[in-house]
């Protein structure tokens, strides 16, 4: 069977009987791909009594029917009664549930997030939220995160300091001024 080059979905063919069921895959794959959501990624064994269309990321060592789909996307499809696996092209986006964070499917190097550098920032503004006018008005914060060497940087204008953090390939900068 031919699939797209992108997202692998099955064509029809001339004069091909049972067309619905080619459509009805297709449409599927879309509407697992499309504004994408993993329960997990960290998961090695596929849930017994899955829903339809959940989906995860196959870790590796995974177990039972995912063994040997590192990476792949696993769907499961009530209307099959088992799991569907996308293999993933560089440059998919998916949310995980499990972990609060999206990830990019970068190839060779798998999955990667490059946005969990923001869950230190989520936490820095619901502590400024808290502020009270008169705090805030004479708080100066900057942070820089600069991908050569992993720092960010933090200060109030009189005390400053570095911090490394494991990202890579991620420039992000929040400043607040009072």
């Amino acid at each position: 069977m031919a699939n797209t080059q992108k997202l692998q979905l099955p064509l029809l063919y001339s004069n091909q009987a049972q067309k619905d069921v080619t459509i009805n895959q297709a449409l599927t794959q879309l509407d697992a791909l499309v504004q994408a959501s993993v329960i997990s990624r960290t998961l090695t064994t596929p849930p017994a009594s899955p829903n339809n269309e959940d989906m995860y990321i196959v870790p590796a060592n995974a177990a039972g029917i995912w063994s040997g789909q590192t990476n792949n996307l696993a769907v499961y499809m009530t209307s099959l009664g088992t799991w569907m696996f996308l293999p993933p092209q560089p440059g998919w986006t998916v949310w995980s549930q499990a972990d609060n964070a999206l990830y990019t499917y970068t190839g060779s190097n798998g999955w990667a997030t490059e946005f969990g550098v923001l869950q230190p920032l989520n936490g820095a503004l619901t502590a400024l939220s808290a502020l009270t006018p008169a705090q805030a008005a004479s708080l100066v914060t900057i942070g820089l995160l600069t991908p050569a060497n992993n720092t960010i940087l933090v200060g109030n204008g009189s005390s400053w300091s570095a911090k490394t953090i494991a990202q890579t390939n991620t420039v992000a900068m929040a400043m607040i001024f009072g």
